[in-house]
C-alpha cells in the first residue's frame, strides 16, 4: 500500500464519471493477462485504487500498477492516495463493496 500526503490547494469533489474515465485512461497498456480486476472509490480526502490479480504477483505487475496510481493521481493531486494490490487466484469472486466503481474486469 502506498500514500501520497495531501496539497494544500482547494478541494473539489471527485465527478463519478470523470473518475471512472480517469481510471480506465490510466489502465491503457498497463493491462496483464494476471490482472482480473481493477477499481477505484473516494471519500472527501482519498482516493482508493484495488487491483486483483491471479497467481503470484510479479514485480512487473506491481510497477504497472503503481503506474496506473500514478497517472490517475496526477489529475486529482490535491487528494491522498492509497493503493491495494491484492492476489485473489481464480476461481475466487471479487468482492463486490458498496462505493467502489469497477472499472476493469477480465473475461473469466
Amino acid at each position: 500500500m502506498s500514500s501520497q500526503s495531501p496539497k494544500n490547494s482547494k478541494k473539489y469533489p471527485l465527478d463519478r464519471i470523470r473518475a471512472i474515465l480517469t481510471m480506465n485512461r490510466s489502465l491503457w497498456g498497463e493491462v496483464s493477462p494476471a490482472l482480473r480486476a481493477s477499481k477505484v472509490s473516494w471519500d472527501n480526502e482519498s482516493v482508493f485504487l484495488f487491483f486483483y490479480y491471479d497467481g503470484e504477483i510479479s514485480e512487473e505487475d506491481r510497477e504497472s500498477a503503481e503506474c496506473v496510481a500514478t497517472e490517475f493521481i496526477s489529475s486529482y493531486p490535491e487528494y491522498n492516495l492509497n493503493v491495494e494490490i491484492v492476489r485473489l487466484d481464480y476461481p475466487l469472486a471479487i468482492p463486490h463493496v458498496e462505493g467502489q466503481e469497477l472499472i476493469y474486469h477480465r473475461r473469466e
